[in-house]
């Protein structure tokens, strides 16, 4: 049972660095985007205030609170 679960998190982490590099050709400020569409409302919130960002604008993340 543990190597499959050694298995499954070394899939995980290259589907991880595919995706990345994937995301990475595009630019660097999309790529920062889609990462933190997964991150938590604090973090989302900061990231709206680093870069001055307000609802209607193109990378703004909507928070749920």
């Amino acid at each position: 049972m543990f190597l499959n679960e050694e298995i499954r998190i070394e899939i995980a982490k290259d589907l991880f660095v595919q995706w990345a590099d994937s995301n990475m050709n595009e630019n660097l400020k999309e790529a920062e985007h889609e990462f933190m569409k997964f991150a938590s409302d604090d973090l989302k919130v900061k990231y709206n205030v680093f870069y001055g960002l307000s609802s209607g604008d193109d990378y703004y993340l909507e928070v749920t609170d």
